[in-house]
């Protein structure tokens, strides 16, 4: 008698979870006799292709196994990372503005408090 793993005698689209990566994915039987993660394939049927290398499919609520299209979008770590960093060069330059300000205004504090002076 042949012992055949459960994998091998799955039907094509069966579904299984794998906890390898340390936490529950769901991945599908496929014509070829691969597994696919099904959060990768229902993200490339949202968006009519396949991903491209460096795409991540994430999961909105944090669950794995919730493969709901509402539950899941696609990031690109390489543009988060130019996003980023855009960004936080917008917040310095706006904390520079405010604190050259800050001084202006001090220095027209200081003024002032020296007109206030003269009625003492």
């Amino acid at each position: 008698m042949v012992y055949q793993r459960r994998e091998h005698t799955a039907p094509v689209g069966a579904e299984r979870t794998d906890q390898s990566r340390g936490r529950p994915y769901i991945r599908i039987k496929q014509a070829d006799g691969s597994w696919k993660w099904k959060h990768r394939l229902v993200a490339e049927k949202m968006l009519g292709r396949e991903l491209e290398p460096g795409e991540r499919v994430k999961f909105r609520n944090g669950d794995s196994t919730d493969c709901r299209e509402s539950n899941l979008y696609v990031s690109n770590p390489t543009f988060q990372k130019v996003y980023v960093y855009k960004r936080k060069k917008r917040i310095e330059a706006a904390i520079r503005m405010m604190e050259f300000k800050i001084k202006e205004m001090n220095i027209e504090l200081a003024g002032l408090k020296e007109q206030l002076k003269e009625f003492d």
